[in-house]
């Protein structure tokens, strides 16, 4: 969490992550209010001022005298496979003429990795991960938000290289001798929640791409990615 958002924002986007990674299972209660209170250091209002925007965004329903309830993700409603074979996916950019894309903001960390990301890369709950998030722009326009998780193990001191090249698996072939070898990438929708409306210039509840990868290299699950798009500026092309 940033520091220099207002501290309610913090509690927010705290509690936000731990639901989308699984932390917090579905059906299942957030700690109270007091014990919130203790574990994020905030006052009452400032706990219910999170868990109000967490309710808006429909992560959670608050139950007067049960708690605060986790509700299923979007992305956790999942069709079954289909028979049709695709030649080809790739992005497309929905604008009349791309004149350029870049990254507008960019953030590395260090967290502790849990839940869905956990089982992804396939280590214990806990494990120290490299958390890097951007803002993708086109022509101007914010239109994809990235978050990565990438095991410490695999590739260390990654932030170190990280703002050297927008093509993450160029870094990982250049500095660790690792080529991408496989992997998985689900694409669904989910609807944009206070934080990803202010990141991509959409309104609170407005449909958004959501893409889900686990990256596979020569030593196993390396990244595990979510993204989150702006329609208006992006989808996919599938050649079937």
């Amino acid at each position: 969490m940033e520091e220099r958002d207002p501290k309610y924002l913090q509690v927010y986007n705290a509690l936000k992550r731990d639901i989308i990674l699984n932390k917090y299972k579905t059906e299942s209660y957030l700690p109270t209010e007091t014990q919130l209170m203790g574990h994020y250091n905030a006052g009452r209002s400032t706990v219910r001022h999170a868990l109000s925007l967490l309710q808006q965004d429909g992560f959670i329903k608050i139950r007067q005298g049960s708690g605060s309830v986790v509700l299923p993700l979007p992305s956790d409603k999942r069709s079954g496979k289909s028979n049709t074979s695709f030649k080809s996916v790739e992005i497309e950019y929905l604008v009349d003429e791309v004149e350029g894309i870049e990254i507008t903001a960019a953030a590395t960390d260090t967290v502790s990795i849990e839940g869905e990301a956990a089982k992804a890369l396939q280590i214990e709950e806990g494990t120290k991960v490299f958390r890097v998030q951007r803002i993708w722009s086109i022509n101007g326009h914010p239109y994809n938000h990235m978050i990565q998780f990438v095991r410490a193990d695999i590739a260390p001191d990654l932030p170190k290289y990280v703002d050297e090249s927008t093509y993450f698996y160029e870094l990982i072939k250049k500095y660790y001798g690792l080529h991408l070898t496989g992997g998985e990438e689900h694409i669904s929708a989910c609807v944009a929640d206070f934080v990803e409306a202010n990141l991509l210039g959409v309104k609170v509840g407005d449909a958004l791409l959501y893409t889900c990868r686990t990256a596979v290299c020569e030593k196993g699950p390396f990244e595990y990615a979510v993204f989150y798009g702006n329609p208006n500026y992006t989808g996919y092309k599938i050649g079937l």
